[in-house]
C-alpha cells in the first residue's frame, strides 16, 4: 500500500496504464505497468484489437469462442451451470 508522504528525491509517482495503481519510479524510468501481470493484460488487449481491426474471420472466430464459454460458465438460478 502506498503510503502518503515525501517520495524521495530523483523518484516519481505514476499511475499503471493498465489498472491505474500508484507506483514509485525512478524519474527517468520507462515503467509504464505496475506488475508484468499487468503489461502482459494490456499486451493481449492490444493484440486483439489490432487483429479485429485486420482480420474479420478472427474476429468472428474469437466472437464465437466468448459466446460458448460464456454460455458454458452461466448459472441459473439454483447455482447450477446451464447446458448449452
Amino acid at each position: 500500500m502506498l503510503q502518503v508522504g515525501k517520495v524521495s528525491e530523483g523518484m516519481q509517482v505514476r499511475l499503471c496504464m493498465n489498472c491505474a495503481a500508484p507506483i514509485i519510479v525512478p524519474a527517468n524510468s520507462r515503467k509504464i505497468y505496475c506488475s508484468p501481470r499487468c503489461a502482459n493484460i494490456a499486451a493481449q488487449r492490444r493484440f486483439r484489437q489490432r487483429k479485429r481491426a485486420s482480420d474479420p474471420e478472427w474476429a468472428r472466430a474469437e466472437l464465437e469462442r466468448l459466446l460458448r464459454w460464456r454460455a458454458q460458465h452461466r448459472k441459473n438460478q439454483t447455482g447450477k451451470a446451464v447446458n448449452p
